[in-house]
């Protein structure tokens, strides 16, 4: 897979401890490569995980319900997001920190969960 693959690079190229930043859209198909190359990734380094949603749910999830079609769309799109929910939740389980933010909100997210790694001693 290319997340293994890349990690298998990386622990070949970088071999001293290192913050790394692996910025994705997790699907549940990808979970189980993804799962492995955060394993080895941190054999050696300390690993965040940045998810990128979309945006293009809230509006179908936020808006009134008044018709037939608008029920499937809003079924849908909380179909859709707890299938993202998932794979997201057994990555937190492995201890591996994981935002999930709008593309727009990414830098923010990213640096208070880097804040939150540096006080907590793992850096």
């Amino acid at each position: 897979s290319d997340y293994l693959e890349a990690a298998k690079n990386l622990s070949m190229h970088y071999r001293r401890r290192a913050l790394i930043v692996l910025v994705t859209h997790i699907q549940e198909d990808s979970k189980e490569d993804l799962t492995a190359a955060l394993a080895t990734i941190r054999e050696k380094h300390t690993v965040i995980v940045p998810n990128l949603r979309h945006s293009f749910l809230e509006p179908t999830i936020e808006a009134p319900v008044k018709a037939h079609q608008q029920a499937l769309a809003y079924c849908e799109a909380i179909a859709y997001q707890n299938r993202r929910e998932r794979p997201m939740s057994e990555i937190r389980a492995l201890g591996v920190p994981l935002t999930d933010s709008k593309p727009q909100h990414l830098h923010i997210n990213l640096v208070n969960e880097y804040l939150r790694l540096k006080r907590s001693g793992l850096l």
